[in-house]
């Protein structure tokens, strides 16, 4: 019998290794229950995982909550909730410079007629805490063909996004 880490593994084979590694960690957190799709993001310096994120429902923090304010204003009438982008960026930021450093985002999906992951881009909230911190790429899953890559740039207008077709990824890395 072939587990779900083993079967997902070989379907994301052609995605980039920390992409998949993320996705390993997403296998391994236990998420609230009331979470349609669990997000993990890892930073990585260099080769190495320096933190790891996941999204958490029904919580927020000073940290999401002071980005929100930066990245959408003061008066939001929406209830916030912890990004993975954002947790793991807090777990580390007092341990190391994070500047330069990558991020790698998968969405693990519950349905299987939606595929293994789904959509992980960053939302405007996670790019702007990853702009302070000095982050310059934001790798995320998109579907189980496709995944992308976010240079951020120094302002919202100068960040450029692009997109990857598995099987030409390895062509194409930069």
């Amino acid at each position: 019998m072939v587990s779900q880490k083993e079967e997902t593994n070989f379907m994301l084979d052609n995605y980039p290794k920390f992409l998949r590694r993320a996705f390993d960690y997403s296998l391994q957190f236990d998420y609230d229950y009331e979470l349609n799709q669990n997000l993990c993001s890892i930073l990585v310096k260099g080769s190495n995982i320096i933190s790891v994120g996941y999204n958490k429902a029904k919580t927020t923090n000073q940290f999401m909550e002071h980005y929100a304010n930066v990245a959408r204003g003061h008066n939001r009438n929406y209830y916030m909730s912890v990004h993975s982008e954002c947790d793991a960026i807090l777990k580390a930021r007092n341990k190391t410079d994070l500047s330069r450093c990558k991020l790698y985002t998968i969405r693990r999906c519950h349905e299987p007629k939606l595929g293994v992951v789904g959509l992980s881009r960053s939302c405007q909230i996670c790019e702007t805490a990853s702009r302070a911190y000095g982050i310059t790429k934001s790798w995320y899953s998109i579907d189980d063909n496709h995944f992308g890559c976010m240079t951020i740039g120094s302002s919202t207008n100068q960040t450029k996004d692009k997109i990857y077709r598995c099987e030409s990824f390895w062509d194409d890395e930069d």
